[in-house]
């Protein structure tokens, strides 16, 4: 079946010739929808045709409306133009097409049509342009009438089944295009190189190379993948022997994190400092811990809430914000979304201290806060939990 309209030479002469409002450049949709037809014929009956009677349009309406009035003027003038003819030209099929433009030709030029230049036979069109069952089942629903809903739907399911059988014909003529390669085995990656860590760095101490678990590509972390608590308990430790003349020595019935975060009221300031300065120091460690298994955060958090319940000075509590800070900065920034559910379940523990604390104490409070994130989603998050802040300008504000 011819694909398109083939117009000899001295056709495409004379259609040129006649100083057509657009020029023809595919002629089975510039026909379709009779304006063109109808200014053809005004050339040769500018007085039975105005054509300020035509739509040059596309939709269904304006096709319709034009042929039926070009339908009577023909007839009138005694041009043989079949409702076949008609219908082929509104569904854009080349061989309707064609057979009015040779019936426009021989009528309003007297002469034959000319021999129609031979084209090279048409090779197969590559698998991928080839129609697709919907695009078969379009190129059908031309030749059916559009108000002949059931023969739609009962010739649809023919050319469906004609596409599966085609299909089928292709599968067993050419089954290399349709064999199916295997994917290759998903390769899992090495695991990490762990090297000694050289002499002096402690003893156990090992060093982990290649992708970093806390989102830091390339970087070396000392630590053994040690739980929070394991950490906390061995600076506390390492603190307590460099004040053995003071005395302090944790009992046997406690953990140095849980004796440290009750005890950290009468604790000397300089020992507490310094301990909750090394924590933060260590947040590489701490917050591999966490990236690794998200619950050692309560362990961190719970330890954190306590020595602020329990500090006595701001320096503690500045001190216990700031390894908070520290460690939240460090998981947010290697992923956010964990790092933000860890902060939805530490907020309710924070809430109270904000009606609570002293203005002194907010700012770390808050600085630690803000490294969790500061985005719009956060903030909604907090004011929709904080209660109420008491107004400083009251008797009864905190100082």
């Amino acid at each position: 079946m011819a694909t398109t309209v083939t117009l000899p030479r001295e056709i495409l002469k004379w259609l040129q010739g006649l100083d057509l409002s657009y020029s023809i450049k595919n002629p089975k949709r510039d026909f379709a929808n009779g304006f063109l037809v109808a200014e053809i014929a005004s050339r040769y009956h500018p007085q039975d045709i105005q054509m300020h009677s035509f739509d040059n349009g596309t939709s269904i309406r304006a096709k319709n409306s034009n042929w039926e009035l070009l339908e009577r003027i023909f007839r009138k003038k005694g041009i043989a133009m079949t409702p076949q003819m008609i219908d082929d030209c509104k569904q854009c099929r080349p061989a309707g097409t064609q057979q009015l433009i040779d019936l426009l030709y021989t009528t309003f030029t007297n002469k034959s049509i000319p021999p129609r230049p031979t084209l090279p036979p048409e090779e197969p069109a590559p698998a991928y342009t080839r129609p697709t069952a919907t695009q078969a089942i379009k190129d059908h629903e031309r030749s059916v009438p559009l108000a002949d809903l059931t023969a739609s739907v009962r010739e649809a399911q023919t050319v469906l089944s004609q596409h599966k059988d085609q299909q089928i014909v292709e599968r067993l003529t050419d089954p290399g295009r349709f064999s199916v390669t295997s994917k290759p085995a998903h390769r899992r990656e090495p695991p990490h190189q762990i090297e000694q860590a050289p002499s002096g760095a402690g003893a156990g101490q090992v060093q982990f190379k290649g992708t970093s678990t806390a989102g830091r590509p390339g970087q070396v972390h000392s630590g053994r993948g040690k739980a929070v608590s394991e950490i906390i308990d061995a600076i506390i430790t390492r603190q307590l022997g460099a004040l053995r003349e003071t005395g302090l020595a944790v009992p046997s019935d406690s953990t140095p994190s849980a004796w440290f975060a009750e005890k950290l009221a009468s604790l000397p300031a300089e020992f507490v400092l310094a301990a909750m300065h090394e924590m933060a120091a260590q947040e590489d460690p701490i917050s591999i811990a966490i990236l690794r298994s998200p619950p050692e955060f309560f362990k961190l958090g719970a330890f954190v809430v306590g020595c602020m319940d329990c500090s006595n000075t701001p320096d503690k509590f500045a001190a216990a914000c700031n390894l908070l800070h520290a460690v939240a900065t460090h998981i947010t920034s290697a992923d956010p979304l964990p790092a933000r559910a860890h902060f939805a379940g530490l907020l309710p523990r924070l809430i109270g201290f904000f009606s609570s604390a002293s203005y002194e104490r907010l700012a770390a409070l808050v600085m630690a806060i803000r490294a969790f994130g500061r985005d719009c989603a956060g903030h909604v998050s907090v004011l929709r939990n904080i209660e109420p802040l008491p107004d400083p300008t009251s008797a009864e504000a905190p100082t």
